[in-house]
């Protein structure tokens, strides 16, 4: 057994004898093809020794099966009833807890100081199921990495009508919480520090966050040139300027303008994004005569 397997809690056996059970000797087969038992008969009163069996009131008594020879037989021994299975929880619903609760846990210890024990145990499951849905702890990162790119881009979604600044606002999430942007900023800090220190990491999170984001971006920003609304430029490198822009210098673990920790507030924040917005679009937009101009397509 290898040390990623877990043995399955031991369960008694169907039909095993219980050592602490009653063995006391089965009553003696009644004949006669209209015998019943005493209890039945109202004969005998309620002891600890009736072998009789119980029926729920109202109900017709049990009597012996008649053979052939008109000789009734003790009936067979009561089947023990079986419990009703435990709920389980669906498989994407428990993925999705795991991968939340490990995410928390990957930003308070950090990747490589969490131990896929360390996971089994802080998710209350057996290390058997935490493998049967992520097979290594860097299934659960590429996980995360996946369910946290909707906190950078808010992409795809239908932007139609809306001035592109406002489409663009809308599509770098200015309008997420002060929650969320900390946990996006905490899981941005995670990921610049482990990848330094892990390779496989980096990989992951430029095949599986970066350029995922980055491709949607580029594929809204196509549809916009395309519809005349946006300089004709090479969409794939202007995402990545304008992502860079937003989310700013991520060196040393810092996310946000240069030689900054955190975001002072929201405010600021907003202010920052806000400015990368209209740098960028004076440099994409179409020029006419009173400059650029434009409204989001779809």
């Amino acid at each position: 057994m290898s040390e990623h397997d877990e043995a399955a809690p031991d369960t008694p056996r169907h039909g095993a004898a219980d050592p602490d059970a009653d063995h006391t000797p089965a009553a003696t087969p009644v004949t006669g093809a209209r015998a019943t038992s005493d209890r039945e008969a109202g004969t005998e009163a309620d002891t600890e020794t009736d072998t009789a069996p119980r029926t729920p009131a109202g109900t017709a008594p049990v009597t012996a099966p008649v053979t052939a020879g008109g000789t009734a037989t003790a009936p067979d021994a009561a089947k023990p009833r079986r419990r009703g299975r435990p709920k389980v929880t669906p498989d994407p619903d428990l993925a999705a807890r795991l991968v939340n609760e490990t995410r928390k846990l990957f930003i308070e210890r950090g990747y490589a100081r969490t131990t896929m024990d360390d996971i089994a145990a802080h998710c209350r499951v057996s290390k058997r199921t935490l493998y049967r849905l992520f097979p290594a702890k860097s299934a659960l990162f590429q996980a995360i990495i996946e369910a946290h790119r909707p906190a950078m881009l808010a992409l795809p979604g239908n932007y139609s009508g809306l001035p592109l600044s406002e489409a663009l606002a809308r599509i770098l999430r200015v309008d997420i919480s002060a929650e969320e942007d900390l946990e996006r900023i905490a899981v941005l800090r995670l990921v610049v520090m482990e990848a330094q220190s892990v390779p496989e990491l980096a990989a992951i999170v430029r095949d599986h966050g970066a350029e995922p984001s980055r491709r949607a971006l580029a594929d809204w920003l196509g549809a916009q040139q395309a519809a005349g609304r946006m300089r004709p430029l090479d969409p794939m490198l202007v995402s990545g300027m304008l992502m860079n822009m937003v989310f700013g210098v991520t060196r040393g673990g810092r996310v946000g303008p240069p030689d900054v920790e955190n975001w002072p507030d929201l405010a600021e924040r907003d202010h920052h994004i806000r400015l990368c917005i209209d740098l960028f679009l004076n440099g994409a937009l179409p020029r006419g005569p009173q400059g650029p101009a434009g409204t989001a397509g779809s």
